[in-house]
């Protein structure tokens, strides 16, 4: 029993580097007709990243030792907190998953598969990693994709809401009343006197929300105060939480 054992531990301390090279042939492959495609239907090239294929990997060998495909086992955590826990800062998240003897059988499957041809496609996603495991003379593939969110600080957050309030002819500033409204749902915090509040969360501070705008096309404010605060619930997306006092 011993003896078959080692031969075992051997045979696939041999085999690994072969493995390992199957599957990183396999990756690019995959990544490099993913944005093949991408190009030719005119939209942005995929980054590669680091830290989703540590999400993907994790999956690729929860399926390879369930010898089946499926976006969760049993136990495991969903996509979207998988990829938080790999440390990535996302808003949207897709997978695509897949089981097939060669990796050109993998892409062509999934392009000739609506909703993974989406994934493929989408114009939201910036990022994707991809990680295939053999098994058995099959390919196990995960293809998890996501659009990045920076990740600011709350003063970086503030700065950025000040200079689109000052592009709007604005004048604003960040201020601890407005970091202390940000933090409440509701109401005003006492000590704060403005004439309109607002709060909202967003993966995205390029520009203030539509509401705002129609507010300060009524020229009845002359200044503005900006806060910033941690958001909590979120779900494993990356949000930003911010207050406009209006004055």
């Amino acid at each position: 029993m011993r003896f078959r054992l080692l031969l075992a531990v051997l045979a696939l301390t041999f085999l690994a580097p072969h493995l390992r090279a199957q599957s990183s042939l396999a990756e690019r492959y995959l990544f490099q007709a993913l944005n093949a495609e991408r190009a030719r239907a005119g939209l942005p090239q995929l980054r590669w990243d680091r830290q989703l294929y540590v999400a993907a990997r994790y999956h690729a060998q929860q399926m390879v030792r369930a010898g089946a495909i499926s976006h969760q086992f049993q136990g495991e955590a969903d996509l979207t907190e998988r990829v938080a826990s790999a440390g990535a800062h996302v808003s949207v998240v897709a997978e695509n998953v897949a089981m097939a003897s060669t990796a050109v059988m993998i892409h062509d499957g999934w392009m000739h598969s609506p909703h993974h041809r989406e994934n493929i496609l989408d114009p939201r996603v910036t990022s994707v990693a991809i990680a295939v495991m053999p098994r058995g003379g099959a390919l196990y593939a995960v293809e998890d994709f996501s659009r990045d969110v920076p990740t600011l600080s709350l003063s970086q957050q503030e700065n950025a809401v000040v200079e689109s309030l000052r592009g709007l002819r604005l004048n604003a500033a960040a201020s601890a009343a407005a970091r202390a409204n940000c933090a409440v749902d509701s109401g005003v915090v006492q000590g704060s006197r403005p004439l309109f509040v607002m709060r909202w969360t967003s993966t995205d501070l390029s520009a203030v929300p539509e509401q705002l705008k129609a507010r300060l096309r009524q020229r009845r404010y002359n200044s503005a105060e900006v806060g910033a605060c941690p958001v909590h619930g979120a779900g494993g997306f990356t949000t930003y939480r911010i207050a406009v006092l209006m004055y």
